[in-house]
């Protein structure tokens, strides 16, 4: 059955059941034909009613995402069920790079309902997929969207597709401080990475993350560095001359209107 006899199905049957002439079986076939419609919407790229179509017939987001095999395979091990019917395009993969920022979109769209949960693992991990396509990092904003997925989700996806930097901000985001660290080792022996990670922690408001970061940190650091990043959040600054016992700190305060505190460190 090709796109234009689908959509004509479609419309008998619609019109079938706003006569009353359906039972309850019969509504439910007609919820997988809307499925399979929206499937074919998809692959000739009518991106407007495909998104309506499969919201409205609840389509598992998985089925039409598994056409792409760079972003496979799911973390749950998911296998589309509906390839078989509505036929596959072994060179359907190479549109992916138009389609990535609707997939984003549509992702972000359909995580938020309630008839998706059942499949939010699956629907996050590949999401933040498609946002390392199109970014180094996570952003603020990405880190406040409660991923339903999980580091390990992500792990071996990211490492074979050379995405390790974005890796460690999904570490960041899942609070392993200590994995994001290693990662970066992994990246460069340099501790220009751990102090550029020690600013955006700051700017996004995890400086507990910063402090158990560095007291594990696989790196050894310039630590009057560390202290010149942290001086722009003085209690962090506090406590990591606290609790970083490698250090013999003298502080020194000021007295001027403006407060301010003055470091004097000798470093063992």
């Amino acid at each position: 059955m090709d796109n234009g006899e689908f959509d004509e199905a479609l419309h008998v049957a619609e019109n079938a059941v706003a006569k009353g002439q359906f039972d309850e079986a019969e509504l439910l076939k007609l919820n997988e034909l809307r499925q399979k419609v929206a499937v074919a919407f998809f692959k000739q790229k009518h991106y407007e009613n495909f998104c309506e179509l499969a919201i409205l017939s609840e389509l598992d987001p998985r089925e039409v995402l598994a056409m792409f095999d760079v972003l496979l395979p799911f973390p749950s091990g998911f296998q589309p069920r509906m390839m078989s019917a509505c036929g596959t395009d072994d060179d359907f993969s190479t549109a992916f790079v138009e389609m990535r920022i609707f997939l984003e979109n549509y992702l972000r769209k359909v995580r938020e309902l309630r008839w998706a949960k059942e499949f939010a693992r699956d629907i996050d991990a590949v999401l933040l997929r498609l946002m390392s396509e199109q970014k180094v990092f996570l952003n603020p904003e990405d880190m406040a969207m409660n991923f339903r997925c999980s580091f390990v989700d992500c792990c071996e996806w990211m490492r074979a597709n050379d995405r390790r930097k974005f890796l460690i901000s999904i570490a960041f985001c899942f609070g392993d401080c200590e994995t994001a660290l290693v990662l970066s080792r992994e990246l460069s022996q340099s501790e220009k990475i751990l102090l550029d990670w020690i600013n955006f922690l700051l700017k996004v408001g995890q400086d507990g993350g910063v402090i158990d970061g560095l007291k594990e940190c696989p790196i050894k650091l310039n630590h009057s560095k560390v202290v010149e990043s942290l001086r722009c959040d003085q209690s962090t600054l506090i406590r990591y001359l606290e609790e970083i016992k490698s250090l013999q700190v003298t502080l020194i305060v000021s007295r001027k209107p403006v407060q301010q505190i003055r470091l004097c460190i000798c470093i063992t």
